[in-house]
């Protein structure tokens, strides 16, 4: 069976060199601010793991890279840069960088591996590939769909849905599924549509870390009481039964849940479960 691996996350992946874009947090650049890179005549292995853009529809914008010769120290120089500016068929898109579709906008884009992914409207992305192997897309809001085409292991493709959830999918061929967010943070629910494949939703070790901490400290709090003589051993056991429940929760929540074609996987800020895709689904990738 083709697997996909999905997991909590909690850390923000934007690694390397970034820009800072609209909409997304560590400050706001103008439109005209660019990322410059040397070609150095041509030799442009930094591009070799591109996105390319393969359809538009409407207002799309994002970081695209342009490139222009310059005359420097009597040889002429090849300079790519990566500029904020409305995305055109044909473009090729610098990582860490948002993609944003606006209410009229969708787009279509390819990886290096060949893997398709097309943003629906109001959506908003960060994508990022780690040594041409491992790719991962951050939703912040909006919905994907993706027909994966990685068949080397230990290649990943994962989707993270803010800083919580993610699906990680190791080398697999012809997956197919939607992801959507619907609220913004810390109200996020996560949808996970799976059309083909098999996908294992697993949070991982850091998951419900804040939920963890508020355990403890109910149970810390308890035991003082006790021990001061605030409450009654008898309320003692009472608060025991009421956080060994919370701990229970917990556990629940840590444990690995399989999505079958067919059905979807839904994550709050809290849990996950999974629920038969609803059969009025709206398909909305297959009408572009």
């Amino acid at each position: 069976m083709k697997n996909i691996m999905l997991s909590i996350s909690f850390f923000l992946f934007m690694q390397g060199i970034s820009l800072s874009m609209p909409g997304i947090p560590g400050g706001v650049v103008g439109s005209h601010d660019t990322l410059i890179l040397d070609g150095g005549n041509g030799n442009v292995n930094f591009r070799k793991c591109y996105v390319k853009v393969v359809k538009v529809k409407g207002n799309v914008l994002g970081a695209v890279w342009t490139k222009r010769t310059e005359e420097l120290c009597g040889e002429i120089d090849t300079i790519y840069e990566a500029k904020w500016q409305r995305v055109r068929e044909g473009d090729e898109l610098e990582y860490n960088q948002l993609l944003e579709t606006k209410a009229d906008g969708m787009v279509k884009i390819e990886l290096y591996d060949g893997t398709v992914l097309m943003l629906g409207n109001k959506t908003k992305v960060v994508m990022n590939y780690d040594f041409c192997t491992n790719f991962t897309i951050k939703v912040f809001l909006g919905r994907i769909w993706g027909k994966v085409k990685t068949v080397i292991f230990p290649a990943m493709h994962e989707v993270i849905c803010n800083d919580r959830y993610a699906c990680n999918q190791g080398g697999v061929r012809g997956t197919e599924y939607t992801y959507e967010v619907t609220e913004d943070p810390p109200d996020s629910v996560c949808i996970f549509k799976v059309y083909e494949g098999k996908v294992e939703m697993t949070p991982r070790q850091n998951a419900n870390l804040d939920e963890s901490d508020t355990a403890g400290n109910e149970l810390k709090k308890l035991t003082g009481d006790l021990m001061a003589g605030k409450i009654t051993s008898e309320e003692f056991e009472a608060g025991m039964e009421k956080y060994m429940q919370h701990l229970n929760e917990l556990k629940d929540a840590m444990k690995s849940l399989m999505v079958e074609p067919g059905y979807r996987g839904i994550s709050s800020r809290t849990k996950m479960w999974i629920e038969p895709i609803e059969q009025n689904d709206d398909r909305w990738w297959e009408n572009w």
